[in-house]
């Protein structure tokens, strides 16, 4: 599911420090991961991203600093209340808009992204009293640029005045953006299988230390601990004890684990970039009860609907609409009163990312797009329950990175 969290502080206890320690002697050894992404690689986004434009008879895309940004540059860079973007033009070239005071910085980390300064090319600098957005749009004017359109991540407050002091209208870069960062190329495949599986593994360690008596903060502290000696950064945690779980983001309450309590994991990190995420539920120093038994056989019945329904040409919302009707086959709702989300979205450079596996997307799916696979069902005043892996279209149907979940026993 993904949602950011910082590590929980706080005085680290003896016993905390020894599952620490332990982590790290299970995970030593672990193979090294793959290359990052090379300067000629982006060259690759950015010519696709030329062609798209051309496609669409488009001059530019605005971009301002998110996942598009950092997909075609390699540089993620801090979007705050002044206006630092980029215009993507046709012919290949960018025309940026920075802060004064940021605009050495800007060329600087843009030239040692692509080893040369053609992705810096143009910084236009705006000081402090003047209009920002005023200034880009005569810029891009100058360059007779009218058929301007804008990726999703452009926030309204630079937007509508870009638009309006160009004195044309700013059309969506959605669809675009969506082709761009949509199908994955072999190499982000790669970063993106490895980050998840290290993540799997983190969640497997983590698994093996856990035991009654702990607090739910504390497996979410090793969650974090464990994936940053695999390598990943910009970790996160959703560590759902109980009735905690029945809440898909959660709720404030550190519970105590108790013999029997049913846990919920949902934790990812960053490895050169790209996202992982993936939820295990499991039963906390014993077996599984018969109720526990009989949910978790149906969030695995609906995710695998939902896995059989991803193919080339299929519909995004369909996979949805599968698993649901195995929730409701196997006697659960099968509207949103056990599965209150979506099946899944998006992933990649960032860990939200269309396409979306909601009931209303009609876009298509294509071989290389990557989707989470989430069912769930959430009791309230019990426990929640969610499966979450990774899936992704191939030539002829699906595939998902790392191994499924066999039972509630374990992750």
């Amino acid at each position: 599911m993904g949602m950011t969290a910082n590590v929980p502080t706080g005085d680290v206890s003896a016993s905390e420090l020894e599952r620490r320690a332990e982590l790290e002697l299970q995970l030593s050894g672990y193979e090294a991961p793959p290359a990052p992404l090379s300067a000629d690689e982006r060259v690759q986004f950015r010519a696709r991203l030329t062609g798209l434009l051309a496609e669409a008879d488009v001059d530019a895309m605005l971009i301002e600093p998110g996942g598009t940004l950092e997909h075609l540059t390699g540089v993620s860079f801090h979007g705050s209340e002044r206006l630092m973007a980029a215009a993507a033009l046709a012919d290949g070239s960018f025309v940026w808009i920075s802060p004064a005071f940021e605009a050495s910085r800007v060329g600087a980390l843009c030239e040692a992204a692509s080893g040369s300064t053609a992705l810096a090319g143009n910084v236009i600098p705006w000081e402090e009293h003047e209009n920002g957005a005023e200034i880009f749009a005569a810029a891009l004017r100058e360059r007779g640029l009218s058929r301007v359109v804008a990726d999703p991540d452009v926030r309204a407050r630079f937007l509508l005045p870009i638009g309006e002091a160009l004195g044309s209208h700013v059309g969506s870069g959605a669809e675009i953006a969506r082709r761009l960062r949509g199908p994955k190329t072999e190499r982000e495949m790669e970063i993106l299988r490895s980050a998840q599986e290290r993540t799997q593994a983190a969640i497997r360690a983590v698994h093996s230390v856990t035991e009654p008596g702990m607090r739910s903060s504390e497996v979410g502290r090793l969650a974090h601990h464990a994936q940053h000696v695999l390598g990943l950064d910009g970790t996160w945690d959703l560590s759902l004890a109980g009735p905690s779980g029945a809440f898909p983001h959660g709720d404030s309450v550190d519970r105590e684990l108790e013999k029997g309590t049913v846990m919920l994991l949902d934790t990812g990190g960053r490895l050169h970039g790209y996202c992982s995420d993936t939820t295990r539920t499991w039963v906390v120093g014993a077996e599984p009860s018969e109720e526990v038994q009989r949910v978790w056989n149906a969030v695995r019945a609906a995710q695998l609907a939902g896995f059989a329904a991803m193919k080339p040409g299929a519909r995004t919302g369909d996979a949805d609409a599968a698993a649901r009707k195995a929730l409701a086959d196997a006697g659960f709702d099968g509207g949103y009163g056990h599965l209150s989300h979506r099946l899944g979205h998006g992933i990649g450079v960032e860990i939200h990312e269309p396409p979306y596996l909601d009931g209303g997307s009609d876009a298509l799916m294509e071989p290389g797009m990557c989707f989470t696979n989430e069912p769930g069902i959430y009791q309230p005043g019990k426990f929640g329950l969610r499966i979450e892996d990774i899936c992704f279209v191939t030539e002829d149907g699906a595939d998902h990175f790392g191994v499924w979940q066999e039972g509630p026993a374990a992750p």
